[in-house]
């Protein structure tokens, strides 16, 4: 289930950081409940319309409260509202740009209910407020590191004189989406601030993080596309400068920082990584009162932790497949992308399926490594004048002979990997629906002939490797000061290609 399926819009306009915009296209307030209220299933007169002077007409949903051992009495206040338990999505009433003013009164009204009751999970009260005083923490660090600040101080403290003024615009312009994240991150601080005492109450906890999931945490697919995006073009502007490349790797080795593309990757990837403390907060919350919740709130409970996976998986699938599928980039292994697919309501079978489809690629990727590991340094070395074979003519065919087929190999392998990549992309339903393309079927390929070609490469490269060993004992010198095998022409290329899962 994605977050258009359960009633929130996942479209993100370009200026979303403009709250004009934001009112612009979603209407008001008044417009909003209008809205929510027409697609109201239940009758009238289980509603209660009550005007407001501020805030026009609130509903209040006595209805879906449980009259009998909830205490309604203290809500005397005709400006009064709730948002039961199982009312649904909130931004229904709240709107995306007005939930954030809107949270006050509806979070302090709900506190003076839910605080008439005494025995309202009271024994897991304590556990819910350190809960909410960590992410209170991790929020603060979130909002308070400085990290983009800092790396463009040393730019300019450090390399005044090196780093062109364009460089640092540039760098500037891939940080801007990071900072939109921490402003949007300092308002959602500011109201766990405020509310944080209120927010041991369920129901009051899940109205406020439905209305930051659509306010804010929907936008992070958008943003995790964009970090490999950003990554590469910021290696593309350090290439264009040597000086600012040498200053950052002797920082490196004097062990007082890292490389600029790895710091700049671990800032850009910091909040990606900040979306789990709130799946953390709502797990932790639900296993504390398990005992003790009603069977709608440990309804809400998961579908509000569903929603957060969500957003997380498909943030990080949406990283990974901007990042054209090279994870080093992105430091995510494929195990980590095969734990997001069960949150994204996939089943056991397909989740098989997937993880031999990773296996393949994995070993393909390991494969490809060896082989240019062997081509950059032995065949090089191999082909240098620091050998005297006996027979420099036939040991010249042989090399020649195995550079050929070890190129031919290679290239096999890369063609053979980008189509497993393709594969997986039709394959996998949460990129499918990311990339907007079809279902093909893994199992429909005839691998005994993909394979069939690189084997018989394979063989041909032994073999002429093998002759340019015995037609050269300065190689055989070579491989045995080298500790080497005498196949050593990569590992071996046994790829076992089984059944795979076929979902029913």
């Amino acid at each position: 289930m994605f977050p258009q399926d359960i009633g929130i819009d996942s479209e993100i306009p370009r200026n979303w950081s403009d709250p004009q915009s934001l009112s612009t296209d979603y209407g008001s307030f008044d417009a909003a409940e209008d809205a929510a209220s027409s697609h109201l299933t239940m009758p009238p007169s289980e509603f209660e319309f009550v005007p407001d002077s501020q805030d026009g007409y609130r509903i209040m949903l006595l209805s879906s409260l449980n009259r009998e051992s909830w205490d309604l009495s203290a809500i005397s206040e005709p400006s009064a509202s709730i948002y039961s338990r199982d009312s649904g999505d909130p931004s229904q009433f709240l709107g995306r740009s007005e939930s954030l003013k809107r949270l006050g009164p509806v979070i302090s009204n709900m506190h003076e209910h839910f605080s008439t009751n005494d025995d309202f999970q009271r024994s897991t009260t304590t556990r819910r407020h350190g809960r909410i005083e960590d992410l209170v923490k991790a929020e603060t660090a979130f909002v308070e590191e400085g990290g983009c600040d800092n790396l463009l101080e040393t730019l300019k403290l450090c390399l005044r004189n090196a780093v062109t003024i364009s460089l640092i615009e540039s760098i500037q312009t891939n940080l801007q989406e990071r900072e939109r994240l921490r402003e949007m991150h300092r308002e959602v601080l500011a109201s766990l601030n405020k509310f944080k005492n209120d927010l041991v109450e369920i129901p009051t906890l899940v109205v406020f993080l439905n209305a930051f999931s659509a306010d804010c945490f929907e936008v992070y697919p958008e943003y995790g596309a964009y970090v490999p995006v950003a990554l590469r073009d910021l290696a593309d502007k350090v290439a264009q400068s040597p000086e600012l490349d040498r200053h950052f790797q002797r920082q490196v080795r004097r062990g007082s920082s890292l490389s600029l593309i790895d710091a700049q990757r671990v800032d850009l990837l910091r909040p990606l990584q900040h979306i789990s403390k709130y799946i953390k907060l709502i797990d932790g919350v639900k296993a504390d009162s398990e005992d003790v919740l009603e069977a709608s709130d440990k309804n809400t409970l998961s579908v509000l932790a569903s929603k957060f996976r969500q957003i997380y998986a498909k943030t990080w699938l949406s990283c990974w497949q901007g990042s054209m599928l090279q994870i080093s980039e992105i430091g995510f292994s494929w195990n980590n992308l095969l734990t997001l697919l069960p949150e994204c309501n996939v089943s056991v079978n397909e989740c098989e399926r997937q993880r031999a489809i990773f296996g393949i690629i994995e070993n393909e990727m390991a494969y490809i490594n060896d082989l240019e590991v062997f081509q950059s340094e032995f065949l090089q070395e191999m082909s240098s004048l620091q050998f005297r074979p006996l027979d420099p003519a036939q040991y010249s065919d042989h090399l020649n002979n195995l550079i050929w087929i070890y190129s031919q190999l290679l290239d096999s392998h890369r063609k053979l990997l980008t189509g497993l990549h393709s594969i997986q992309l039709q394959e996998m339903p949460v990129i499918s629906t990311l990339c907007g393309e079809d279902r093909t079927g893994i199992d429909q390929i005839d691998w005994e002939a993909l394979y069939k070609l690189s084997l018989a490469q394979l063989d041909q490269a032994e073999a002429y490797f093998s002759a340019s060993i015995q037609s050269s004992f300065s190689l055989q010198a070579f491989i045995e000061v080298n500790n080497l095998p005498s196949n050593f022409i990569g590992p071996a290329h046994a790829h076992v290609i089984t059944a795979l899962p076929v979902e029913a």
